[in-house]
């Protein structure tokens, strides 16, 4: 939820909540539990689900080194998952070029249908 810091797929950390004096100091923080998973709570199925898992939490990413500005040759190579980085000059950052649209499956029943279409 908007309370977490996206880690990676499947992986979220909580984020400090903290409340404010009157003149502008902390006045003190807490970190908001983790979600409890919809399937316990009976509440409607979301695309923004996921199971947490472990193994994730020390993964490779394979990312190309792009030869554009004179640094990289255009191979692959694989870095820790929290040195994983996007450039701000990426097409997809720049112009959003990746924006796309997916229909979800939850136990093989179409989520949202009707507003997909």
């Amino acid at each position: 939820g908007a309370a977490s810091r996206r880690l990676g797929w499947g992986r979220s950390q909580p984020l400090p909540i903290c409340t404010r004096s009157a003149q502008g100091g902390v006045r003190g923080c807490s970190r908001l539990p983790q979600r409890t998973p919809r399937a316990e709570t009976g509440a409607m199925p979301s695309s923004h689900d996921y199971a947490d898992d472990p193994r994730n939490a020390d993964i490779l990413i394979s990312m190309r080194q792009h030869p554009a500005g004179g640094s990289g040759n255009g191979a692959f190579t694989h870095v820790h998952r929290n040195d994983a980085k996007v450039s701000v000059f990426d097409s997809g950052f720049m112009l959003g070029d990746g924006v796309w649209e997916g229909l979800r499956l939850h136990r093989g029943v179409m989520l949202h249908a009707r507003t997909h279409v």
